[in-house]
């Protein structure tokens, strides 16, 4: 296994995995509700709302797993 040593790599490994960001997935829950106010297809406008809501368990369970390390 070949490891990277440029600044950019090594920035980006001491990033916490998405997995265990919150602010990502409520970033995430943000644009989807975002696009959900524009659409005028109910379905679909259903849809994108689902994928908020899902975007915000998945912040939920990032700051519990945050909180279990802490």
């Amino acid at each position: 296994m070949e490891l990277c040593h440029s600044p950019s790599c090594s920035l980006f490994m001491k990033q916490r995995p998405l997995r265990d960001n919150a602010e990502h997935w409520r970033q995430r829950a943000r644009e989807s509700r975002t696009i959900a106010e524009q659409l005028d297809d109910a379905v679909a406008k259903g849809t994108m709302l689902q994928i908020a809501d899902a975007y915000e368990q998945l912040a939920q369970l990032a700051e519990k797993r945050q909180a279990s390390k802490s």
